[in-house]
């Protein structure tokens, strides 16, 4: 249903309730691949790629669902969790270089708070939401330490982000949603 960076392929219908855009990736060395690289060696290919995942997908799905999504309907937009490492001091942050993909995090919070500022949504009645776990632990991104190398500390499993998001579809105004794994 949707092509290269959220670029949709609408549906037959007239309208919609919601649009949800979860961006799924991980690199073929796994998680630890990607936070491997300091920016100094971090290939800008990679960099355009996280841009086109986390900015222009979600501005694309905005722009194209915008028009069919009911009066009063929503936008669920999936990322990430890894914003909490700056809020740790830099003492205690582990010892990782995830902080391209961090910065391509920020800029999507940004966007997302232009979503809700613009004037049509506010017009409309249309909710704005932003769901961010940690690593999905039952995912297909998340397989045995031996084809991917070790596996993400904080994990949440897929039935826990359904419930996220199904709570932010029934949420009466825009909702962010931090995911933490269930003790």
């Amino acid at each position: 249903m949707v092509a290269k960076y959220g670029k949709a392929l609408l549906p037959p219908s007239k309208s919609v309730d919601a649009a949800i855009y979860c961006v799924g990736h991980c690199p073929p060395g796994g998680s630890l691949e990607a936070v491997s690289q300091p920016l100094s060696r971090y290939s800008p290919i990679k960099l355009q790629q996280e841009i086109g995942w986390h900015i222009l997908g979600p501005f694309n799905v905005f722009q194209e669902f915008l028009p069919i999504v009911r009066d009063g309907g929503h936008f669920v937009f999936m990322s990430s969790a890894i914003t909490r490492i700056l809020q740790m001091p830099p003492i205690t942050r582990p010892p990782i270089h995830p902080y391209h993909h961090i910065a391509v995090i920020v800029a999507e919070d940004a966007l997302i708070e232009g979503m809700r500022m613009d004037p049509e949504v506010a017009k409309r009645g249309i909710k704005i939401h932003k769901i961010m776990p940690p690593a999905i632990s039952d995912s297909p991104f998340h397989k045995t330490e031996s084809d991917i190398g070790p596996r993400p500390p904080i994990t949440v499993t897929t039935g826990e982000v359904v419930k996220a998001i199904t709570k932010s579809l029934l949420a009466l105004s825009h909702e962010d949603v931090l995911m933490l794994p269930q003790k």
